[in-house]
């Protein structure tokens, strides 16, 4: 973190396009005076190269709220309202306050929770299957993480997603997931059972990192898988965070192994259709919003009948995710969609609850 000398406080540059502002006084007003000053002047056109651009920004505040708080629980506080701001009405500012302080509560309790299953080794892989639309047969599996308490209940991701953000609960999580996904998969080959290609989801923070395919590879050597058999799993976030570049590299170097790639939730950010193009893709997601309640809407029908044909004109696969129904898988199979993912094939299980062999497995790529 560079930290820039001002005559009223201090200003940090946190990464990317995110600036801290430290400032010696405690007075909301006189804050968000501040504030309106700063979303004033970013919002000045400025001449480039002959045109005018503008910019806006949006603005997260906390001031000192007790005794003893420390310049690292006032940037979380301020993350956290910045936040809020970007999920309701960007190019303002909010204060941490008590909409703020419950999501801040939230995250805390879900990191807590995640770093503690992952210490007490209770954060498992479930896997859930993939089908073969036209055959109706497993062709592979998407591993899901997901905690398993003492008491044996399963604890789903919706309540602890907000320790994905953290960077140290995304890498536990990661790690922990890739590690006894690969245990599981050499059990299945060692047992001669042919469990096709198996997802796992990257973070952000994981594959922003230089040695992640390297990492991967050495993981895939230690326990004896073949590259193919395992699919990685990217969102159109992912793409566009900063370190596209990193992301890319890592992409490719997998892709050269031999691994599979999957653009998961397709539809849902803000990926450009050069996406498609540009990076070494095997398999599209069409995300589930899309897919529910597919043979009701019209204008979701339109758009999956569109996402399918682009993706074969540019030789790749389809996953449709969510199916709950047999008509919906019926509308897919009709528009020549590949591979089928859902409740309707089943819910995602502990290993332990599959035997492999009694559903025999086609290949889908």
């Amino acid at each position: 973190m560079k930290e820039i000398p001002t005559a009223k406080g201090e200003l940090f540059r946190l990464g990317g396009d995110e600036f801290a502002l430290l400032l010696p006084f405690n007075d909301q007003f006189r804050l968000a005076r501040l504030c309106e000053r700063i979303l004033k002047t970013v919002k000045r056109p400025a001449g480039f190269s002959g045109h005018n651009l503008s910019v806006t920004c949006s603005i997260g505040c906390c001031t000192s709220a007790a005794e003893g708080w420390t310049v690292n629980d006032l940037l979380k506080s301020a993350d956290v309202a910045l936040r809020e701001v970007k999920r309701s009405v960007r190019g303002t500012y909010e204060f941490f306050g008590e909409r703020s302080e419950s999501g801040l509560t939230l995250r805390l309790a879900a990191i807590a929770r995640v770093l503690n299953a992952v210490a007490a080794n209770r954060l498992f892989p479930f896997f859930q299957e993939e089908i073969d639309l036209i055959t109706g047969r497993r062709c592979g599996f998407e591993a899901l993480a997901r905690i398993v308490d003492p008491d044996g209940l399963t604890v789903m991701p919706a309540e602890f997603w907000p320790a994905f953000s953290d960077p140290d609960c995304a890498r536990a999580i990661s790690e922990q997931i890739l590690t006894k996904t690969l245990m599981q998969m050499q059990q299945w080959t060692e047992l001669g059972l042919d469990y096709g290609v198996v997802g796992i989801n990257v973070s952000e923070v994981c594959i922003r990192e230089r040695s992640y395919a390297d990492h991967i590879l050495t993981e895939l050597d230690r326990y004896d898988i073949a590259p193919g058999s395992l699919m990685i799993e990217i969102t159109e976030t992912v793409i566009l965070a900063e370190g596209e570049d990193v992301v890319l590299e890592n992409i490719r170097a997998l892709k050269r192994a031999g691994c599979k790639i999957a653009l998961d939730d397709f539809g849902t950010g803000y990926a450009s259709l050069s996406h498609l193009r540009d990076y070494p893709i095997d398999y599209v997601k069409i995300d589930r919003s899309f897919i529910k309640c597919l043979p009701e809407h019209p204008e979701n029908r339109t758009i999956v009948i569109a996402l399918v044909q682009l993706c074969k004109s540019l030789g790749l696969k389809v996953i449709a995710e969510g199916i709950e129904d047999t008509q919906t898988a019926s509308v897919l199979r009709e528009m020549n969609c590949d591979v089928g993912q859902g409740f309707l094939f089943g819910s995602p299980k502990s290993a332990s609850e599959y035997d492999v062999r009694q559903s025999p497995i086609v290949s889908s790529g």
